[in-house]
């Protein structure tokens, strides 16, 4: 199921990226997907000059475990998604969903 999980994330957020890309957006924003030393993922993603520039969501935490948890927020115009060894998808798809949520 992760695996499934992972391939429809990245599609998605594939799909965001190349819309955002179609404007001045790639040359000075942008996402960036780094590892923790914990270890985990880290995503941050750029929402200056998209049109979730003014998006306002509360802080979520969720720890299933010590390498099963994600903590996702959004403060100065930008996302950011951190979460252990397998939960790149989720922190993907959570981005995916306050998105969808959100559409204007």
């Amino acid at each position: 199921m992760r695996n499934n999980m992972i391939g429809d994330a990245i599609n998605k957020i594939e799909s965001w990226y190349n819309e955002q890309c179609k404007s001045e957006w790639a040359h000075q924003y942008g996402i960036s997907i780094d590892t923790l030393d914990n270890p985990g993922w880290a995503v941050k993603i750029d929402l200056l000059e998209t049109s979730y520039s003014d998006l306002h969501v509360e802080e979520f935490f969720c720890e299933r475990s010590d390498s099963d948890w994600i903590r996702c927020k959004i403060q100065d115009n930008k996302f950011y998604g951190w979460g252990g060894p397998m939960n790149l998808g989720e922190i993907l798809e959570f981005f995916m969903k306050i998105c969808a949520a959100h559409t204007h």
